[in-house]
């Protein structure tokens, strides 16, 4: 619940793609521990039926399948315990479901509602966030129709709604009571996986020290992330066709997110429909597109450096490459200058 948008910023965001290889049926004692804390923790009381692990954009996930009340749950993790998805099987289409979990790295998804206006159905999904409630229509193709950021934090009452048809207050049925009932389990998962979340975001000295990183492979691996990053923020500076950029856009959004909070939904919205609907002037690819294989490259590149073991260790614990904090991070270094800019002109 309290996990901040900004970990989208530093991270590869989850897309739609060919799976890299084959699915695996794994047991819940083979999982890495985050895994095993979320699965276990939404298990209670229910009945673990399969695990399965794929990858996707070089990235493990593990699929489950949990029967809860008597119907069945698929619940997507990341390999740090992290909940991609959380949706009834069968309830939506597997293309709109492809691109609702798309989305979730942006913040939790909280809700999957089937919505009929006028005889035509879409799917409304939504996802907790810093500014508020993302709240994102997709068609049964899939398709991205609406989206919309609800300021405030709306939490609890999109947890006591529940899932049901567009207008209705009435319980919308065994979807709704599953997510009532498993929200509490989730808080529960969260607060033991927030104990860990600084570990995927560690300083260079901490990263290279639990990879037992040598005197070269720190200074090659050190190269490899800030070329990385000045890559990032050199996309990130590209002119929109308003004049604007995306990184002001996103360091407006943290400013207002801290200092006027009733601004901020406005502009998270307006970040989010460039960040991942808009292609990068001149290119065929989404900013979204974009930061996902700067990512996916970054980590093989620093792979490629390591021993086996550390192979296994970097797997293991799965860090996003650009969240290592590199002293003079330029990124950080541009919000943080953005940031003050803003306040002395306030004060002004």
């Amino acid at each position: 619940m309290r996990r901040m948008l900004c970990a989208l910023l530093m991270t590869g965001v989850l897309a739609s793609s060919a799976v890299a290889r084959a699915d695996e049926t794994v047991a819940l004692a083979d999982v890495p521990a985050g895994v095993q804390v979320t699965l276990e923790g939404l298990a209670d009381g229910g009945e673990l039926l399969e695990i399965v692990r794929t990858t996707k954009d070089g990235e493990s996930l593990y699929q489950a399948k949990i029967i809860v009340d008597g119907g069945i749950l698929e619940i997507v993790v990341m390999p740090d315990g992290t909940i991609v998805s959380l949706m009834a099987e069968g309830d939506i289409p597997p293309e709109a479901k492809a691109t609702i979990e798309s989305f979730s790295k942006a913040g939790r998804l909280i809700e999957v509602a089937k919505v009929t206006e006028d005889g035509v159905t879409h799917y409304q999904a939504k996802y907790l966030v810093t500014g508020g409630i993302l709240e994102v229509d997709v068609n049964p193709a899939g398709l991205v129709i609406g989206m919309e950021v609800k300021e405030g934090n709306g939490l609890e009452e999109a947890l006591v709604k529940g899932p049901g048809e567009s207008g209705s207050t009435e319980a919308g049925g065994p979807l709704e009571k599953r997510v009532r009932d498993l929200a509490a389990k989730v808080d529960k998962v969260e607060e033991k996986l927030d104990e860990k979340e600084e570990e995927k975001k560690p300083k260079f000295a901490e990263f290279a020290a639990r990879l037992k990183l040598d005197d070269y492979q720190q200074s090659i691996t050190d190269e490899t992330l800030r070329r990385g990053k000045e890559e990032l923020l050199e996309l990130w500076q590209r002119p929109l066709p308003d004049g604007t950029n995306l990184l002001d856009d996103l360091a407006e959004a943290i400013y207002l997110g801290a200092s006027e909070p009733e601004k901020a939904g406005e502009k998270w919205r307006e970040f989010f429909s460039t960040f991942m609907g808009e292609k990068i002037p001149g290119t065929d690819q989404t900013f979204m597109e974009a930061h996902r294989d700067l990512n996916s490259r970054l980590r093989s590149e620093m792979k490629a450096g390591l021993s086996e073991e550390q192979k296994r260790e970097f797997d293991a614990w799965n860090p996003e490459p650009t969240d290592v904090e590199l002293d003079d991070d330029p990124l950080g270094a541009y919000i943080g200058e953005y940031m003050q800019r803003r306040a002395e002109a306030e004060r002004r």
